[in-house]
């Protein structure tokens, strides 16, 4: 199973609307491991931003 790391900026603390243009996306990571290490990067370095969020998902939550 392969893992991404998706996020952006969102509109509010709901985390329900992303600001348009504002999408990430990272991998395919091969292991939750490598991919949990791309997910703290970024969430350190957003972490003073309080409409930040980042997840993992793998390849079939994804194509959802």
């Amino acid at each position: 199973m392969k893992y991404y790391v998706v996020g952006g900026l969102y509109l509010d603390t709901s985390f329900t609307s992303m600001k348009p243009g504002t999408r990430e996306q990272y991998g395919p990571y091969e292991d939750f491991a490598r991919a949990r290490d791309k997910w703290y990067e970024r969430a350190m370095a957003t972490i003073d931003d309080a409409y930040y969020r980042f997840t993992i998902l793998n390849e079939d939550e994804l194509k959802n």
